[in-house]
């Protein structure tokens, strides 16, 4: 029979003090890593865009219509560069990385995916493949700042050979038409890449690539949209050049912010250059975003045909954008998760611990 030494009694107690010091880390890693604990919503149109179809079987389902077995399914995506780019920006922004989160799998098949698209022989040795010719610069840099950033998130060792052949393919690629990029969204990339670089052992590859969105700007086509606007600000501020904070706001910001995706994506980064009681005060507009789905839980924009591709962008808005604790009119942050951010903790940040997926 088992005796009740006061060393076995001892020896209890100390484990089950170590357990219940360690609960809490452990929660808050549960709690943190998904945005759409924060923000109620969010999840059906992460989930719609990862599996559309059984999603749709559960609505059906839920709807208990006479009809619903003859209803029609929704079909997942065809998957393109551009597509599974924007989806691994979009499940990055809202908390899930090759090691963590809740869609941390679909993150995982999606780096896979995007990285057997990239060449390992001849003479195009790091070059994506990609369909549409009319934005070939674009999706190769869109492409490469996905897979940027899910290894830096995760400092993946397996993947620093392809984000290394794919930077050094991306350079050669505007060296050989120009050395400059020609539209708004190559500019806005180009930016963006350069200061997710910071930080990583290819940083030392940053003032080119910020060279090339600096010196595009002079070349954008037309001179006269809000975007080439937004983006020319964006990359001054970037260089150091000071503004004030509401010129930053009104030029990076759209106005509708659903019809223009991609300046929304562009208003995203710049916020996050503002202080935080900045932030704080447009997160109200942008969480109005959720309120302006269909009903199949995407956004449908003009500006971008493929709806599944502009619900990421605009996913990634929301992502981005996010500030803990925002409250006003307008605001669908739940109550709940208020108050977690009260106690330190960030869905893009990560944990308390430091241990989040941006460094």
């Amino acid at each position: 029979p088992l005796v009740a030494t006061p060393q076995l009694l001892l020896r209890a107690a100390t484990l089950l003090c170590t357990a219940t010091s360690a609960l809490p880390a452990q929660q808050a890693e549960r709690r943190f890593t998904s945005l759409g604990h924060a923000v109620p919503g969010l999840e059906l149109t992460l989930r719609m865009l990862i599996e559309p179809e059984k999603i749709e079987a559960e609505k059906i389902e839920a709807e208990k219509h006479e009809d619903a077995e003859s209803a029609p399914k929704a079909q997942a995506p065809f998957q393109t560069l551009r597509s599974a780019s924007w989806q691994l920006l979009a499940l990055s922004a809202c908390g899930s990385s090759l090691r963590q989160g809740a869609h941390r799998h679909h993150f995982k098949r999606q780096v896979v995916w995007l990285r057997d698209q990239q060449e390992q022989e001849g003479d195009r040795v790091g070059y994506y493949r990609n369909l549409n010719p009319d934005s070939l610069r674009a999706d190769n840099t869109l492409a490469n700042l996905a897979m940027l950033r899910a290894c830096k998130e995760a400092d993946y060792k397996l993947l620093y050979k392809y984000v290394t052949t794919g930077l050094r393919s991306l350079q050669d690629q505007f060296q050989q038409k120009g050395a400059a990029p020609t539209t708004c969204e190559e500019a806005l990339l180009l930016a963006v890449l350069a200061e997710s670089l910071r930080d990583t052992r290819w940083a030392h590859q940053r003032p080119g690539f910020f060279d090339l969105a600096k010196n595009g700007t002079v070349h954008l086509t037309p001179r006269s949209n809000r975007l080439h606007d937004g983006v020319r600000h964006y990359i001054e501020v970037l260089d150091g050049k000071p503004h004030p904070f509401e010129l930053t706001t009104a030029l990076c910001w759209p106005g509708n912010l659903e019809a223009e995706p991609l300046h929304a994506f562009l208003g995203a980064f710049a916020m996050r250059l503002l202080p935080k009681q900045d932030r704080v005060k447009h997160w109200p507009r942008v969480a109005t975003l959720l309120q302006q789905r269909q009903p199949d839980y995407l956004w449908h924009s003009a500006d971008t045909p493929d709806r599944h591709t502009s619900s990421a962008m605009l996913a990634a808005v929301l992502g981005l954008s996010y500030v803990p604790g925002a409250t006003g009119p307008g605001s669908i942050v739940a109550p709940k998760a208020r108050r977690n951010a009260k106690q330190g903790g960030d869905p893009w940040q990560g944990p308390i611990k430091g241990q989040g997926p941006i460094k």
